[in-house]
């Protein structure tokens, strides 16, 4: 099978957006390249507003060269189809190594984090924010190289107009409080998420961990931070100084760029003698086993509901199916941080799940305060009663309805602003 230019070798993965494959390159005399393959599905390829948002972002990310990061190299289309060529990589994505390894030693942590930060401090300077800062997207090469996969397509997503089931909506456990609560986020962000990775890599634990998703989304939400027993033995002064400055929810008090962070993390280390070299991570995969080629990959089929069985698919190919935490937008949570005194436990709370299409666009207000743009999807609010309202700013329209929500159901609504039909829910 074909797609372009390139021959699609075996399909490795299937998500909520899009199919990976194990793909070459041939050219003249023998010559070939292999490379890994995401198609887009259908549903959305043939949704113009994430295609046009898609083409954009790949303008930009095609443009990003850094050891840190995994190479895009075109966005193709044949047919009905569009898909996004990337670099190789042959390694384990590091989620699948803390799961089969556990907490990782402090020079290997150190290792891929400033790793991490230095491909997100280029990113930056570029004016990209990742977005989907998570285990599942930074990727372990056989060598000891660290790289990020996925940027680019999370803002695609974010601002199609079309609801697509069946896609995860974001790695909550790994977001910024300001991210969790629909807020608006820039790189500080990242930095945020990047600090919650390197807390799971010390000790093994996950730094926000709640009964469910909507648990976990609170949590995050708040953003207290509290440091088990584990943790405050396994971290000397020095270094927790280092986490209570990049993981405080005041972005303003964070560390304000990657490369301040990078410098802090790697004083530490030269002040502690811990030596950076990739030779470590070498030597953690191959001690967990995973030094054979054919036992790289580790992905899965996403869906929406978070499953806590997953499906390994061993390969030789390792990068992002991209699929899940590139959607973070679309789930929100139904309190702003500047309301605190209104939030109510999860346990005291039956939520239900309000989703707004606005054609073709608009702002988004929830109960008189709560403010969003659209496309909003599956966002959690209480079950009962809640007033919607919708403007469309160019136009001086509004539209306003009562929304019904009961606990575990998923209501969506729509308007298209310049019809003058108001809101339709079901």
């Amino acid at each position: 099978m074909r797609l372009g230019r390139y021959k699609l070798e075996k399909r490795i993965a299937v998500g909520g957006m899009a199919e990976l494959f194990l793909g070459k390159l041939e050219g003249a005399a023998g010559f070939e390249k292999t490379v890994a393959i995401k198609k887009i599905l259908p549903q959305w390829s043939s949704d113009p507003d994430f295609i046009s948002m898609l083409v954009d972002e790949a303008k930009i990310v095609v443009s990003l060269n850094h050891p840190n990061i995994v190479q895009v190299i075109e966005l193709g289309h044949e047919a009905e189809s569009y898909f996004i060529v990337m670099e190789y990589v042959s390694g384990m994505d590091l989620r699948s190594l803390l799961r089969e390894a556990g907490p990782l030693p402090v020079d290997v942590s150190c290792l891929i984090i400033q790793e991490l930060l230095s491909g997100l401090s280029y990113a930056h300077s570029k004016k990209i924010v990742h977005r989907d800062i998570s285990p599942q997207n930074l990727l372990l090469s056989s060598e000891g190289q660290v790289k990020i996969t996925d940027f680019g397509i999370a803002k695609a997503a974010s601002r199609s107009r079309e609801s697509h089931t069946g896609v995860l909506k974001g790695k909550f456990a790994y977001m910024s409080p300001e991210q969790a609560s629909g807020l608006e986020v820039d790189t500080r962000s990242d930095l945020f998420s990047a600090a919650v990775i390197f807390y799971e890599m010390l000790t093994g634990e996950r730094l926000f961990e709640g009964k469910g998703e909507i648990d976990t989304l609170d949590k995050v939400r708040r953003g207290q931070v509290v440091f088990t027993p584990h943790f405050e033995s396994k971290v000397d002064p020095e270094l927790k100084k280092i986490f209570q400055k990049s993981l405080t929810a005041d972005r303003s008090a964070r560390f304000q760029t990657a490369s301040e962070f990078r410098e802090a993390l790697l004083f530490y280390a030269q002040q502690k003698g811990i030596s950076l070299r990739p030779e470590a991570l070498v030597a953690c995969l191959k001690k967990r086993g995973t030094g054979k080629k054919e036992n790289f990959l580790k992905t899965e089929t996403v869906s929406w509901r978070p499953q806590r069985q997953r499906k390994n698919v061993p390969a030789t190919l390792i990068l992002l199916a991209g699929v899940s935490g590139a959607l973070f937008f679309g789930y929100q949570t139904w309190r702003n941080r500047s309301h605190p005194e209104d939030l109510l436990s999860p346990s005291e709370v039956k939520s239900g799940y309000l989703s707004v299409q606005v054609v073709p666009w608009g702002k988004i207000v929830i109960d008189g305060r709560d403010s969003y743009e659209s496309p909003l999807q599956q966002l959690p609010l209480p079950e009962g009663t809640h007033h919607l309202q919708v403007s469309y700013d160019p136009e001086k329209k509004q539209y306003s309805k009562e929304v019904q929500l009961v606990s575990g159901g998923h209501t969506v609504c729509f308007t298209d602003v310049k019809s003058g039909r108001g809101i339709e829910c079901r």
